[in-house]
């Protein structure tokens, strides 16, 4: 009988001992895995979160004074971060909507998201200060400034760019009547004539951010 007992105990004890055995295995096999889950979740989001960079600009610029709604143009920009250091320089040229791209990341700049300040200069145009825009939140940012305050305006055509309008640009344009000189050409009517004068003169004394 005291042999029967021992028999029996002696089973039951390594049944729990099996048991527990297993179920500590479990448990750990099951912490490890989740903690490998977990890991692995953190890598995959940090690679998704490193491969969206805000990369490419498209912008949206208006330039006065044009003939059949042909807003194509050349310009220099220039991104500022609001307490005036230069971010990044660079030109642009817009198709006839307005629209130009830019690849920030293809040009050695990667923007941040943050409030810049814009200095836009058309080639026929004053400057153009756009200041504080919150932007650069997404691998694709928009910015569309075509609104009646933000039209540049054109006849900063002279010989010396000094950012105002006056005698030196109406002379420069004088000039090149009667040819297709682009720069001189602000209405965009294919060639340089009374109407350009025009509207240097109508913009007599302006002065560009």
């Amino acid at each position: 009988m005291i042999e029967l007992t021992k028999i029996v105990l002696e089973k039951v004890g390594g049944f729990f001992n099996r048991t527990l055995f297993y179920s500590l295995a479990f448990v750990f096999f099951l912490t490890f895995g989740l903690h490998l889950i977990h890991v692995q979740a953190q890598e995959s989001s940090i690679g998704v979160m490193s491969s969206v960079q805000p990369c490419v600009l498209e912008i949206y610029l208006e330039p006065g004074d044009r003939d059949n709604n042909d807003f194509s143009n050349q310009y220099l920009i220039d991104v500022r971060f609001l307490s005036g250091v230069l971010f990044h320089s660079f030109s642009l040229s817009t198709d006839t909507s307005g629209k130009g791209v830019y690849n920030f990341c293809s040009n050695s700049a990667i923007p941040i998201p943050s409030s810049y300040n814009f200095y836009i200069k058309g080639a026929s145009h004053l400057r153009k200060a756009i200041l504080n825009v919150s932007t650069f939140n997404s691998s694709k940012t928009i910015l569309d400034f075509r609104t009646p305050d933000k039209v540049f305006i054109a006849g900063e055509i002279g010989d010396i760019v000094d950012n105002k309008i006056n005698s030196l640009d109406i002379s420069s344009q004088i000039k090149k009547l009667n040819t297709a000189d682009l720069l001189y050409d602000l209405n965009r009517d294919g060639v340089v004539n009374l109407k350009d004068l025009q509207i240097t003169r109508k913009n007599f004394f302006k002065i560009g951010d």
